[in-house]
């Protein structure tokens, strides 16, 4: 650029005691020096050319991106699945819990008279006498039937020879209790596990006659309701199975 070589010869003035020739020659170098400063060189890329390099960066980016991925979790065993990646950051959930239907009692109504060797429901039982009391005594009271339901626990007065089997009713307020007496050969019986199991004697031999949370069939005389009780005196036990079997 030329003016800014004309500035440089211009403050390039000889003084004195310097000879002419060494300041012209640090002028000239010095005006050599700045040339590459203001020179700037422009390259001009065909557009073809431009597409093709940036395709290439892409290309170049993906491939990198893949290189960086996780790997797999691997498991010390063989054919254990690794743990599944929670969705959306958040831990999964407990599975969803899956109820019994209800028990739906028929309506009364349409009951007909007890039949020997029916078995009636502790539920239905109950269900009936909350319903229509007058109406469950036509139906239930002083008759001898089985009753068949889940244990809930046993209890025991002293000096009885009998024990209450206390069946669960579902969602009724009311209690079905039958007093069962131990069969031959047990003279005795006691509750254990707090309640969870009735323990039959004789003479130095023992055994669980039966346990809470089990289905039994007990049949003996309805005494109808007595406050929130209906009461099956006389009762013989006749089955105890698992729940579901």
């Amino acid at each position: 650029m030329p003016a800014p070589i004309a500035m440089r010869f211009s403050n390039c003035t000889p003084s004195s005691g310097h000879p002419t020739y060494l300041v012209l020659f640090l002028c000239i170098l010095l005006a050599g020096l700045t040339l590459p400063a203001g020179a700037q060189t422009n390259v001009s890329i065909p557009k073809s050319r431009l597409e093709e390099l940036e395709k290439k960066e892409a290309e170049l980016e993906k491939l990198r991106n893949q290189l960086n991925l996780k790997k797999p979790v691997q498991t010390s065993q063989p054919g254990v699945n690794a743990p599944k990646a929670p969705v959306g950051g958040q831990a999964p959930g407990p599975a969803p819990t899956v109820h019994a239907p209800a028990h739906v009692s028929p309506g009364l109504s349409t009951q007909d008279a007890l039949k020997e060797g029916e078995v009636v429901s502790a539920i239905d039982l109950a269900n009936h006498y909350q319903q229509d009391p007058a109406a469950a005594d036509l139906r239930y009271h002083k008759r001898s039937f089985a009753v068949q339901g889940e244990i809930e626990r046993f209890e025991k007065r002293a000096f009885a020879r009998s024990y209450s089997l206390i069946m669960k009713t579902g969602g009724s307020n009311l209690r079905v209790i039958c007093e069962v007496y131990p069969p031959e050969p047990y003279t005795a019986v006691y509750t254990a596990t707090h309640g969870a199991e009735v323990v039959g004697m004789y003479g130095e031999q023992k055994k669980v006659l039966a346990r809470a949370n089990s289905v039994a069939v007990a049949r003996g005389e309805c005494r109808g309701l007595e406050g929130s009780e209906i009461v099956i005196k006389g009762c013989a036990l006749k089955s105890v199975r698992p729940v579901g079997k």
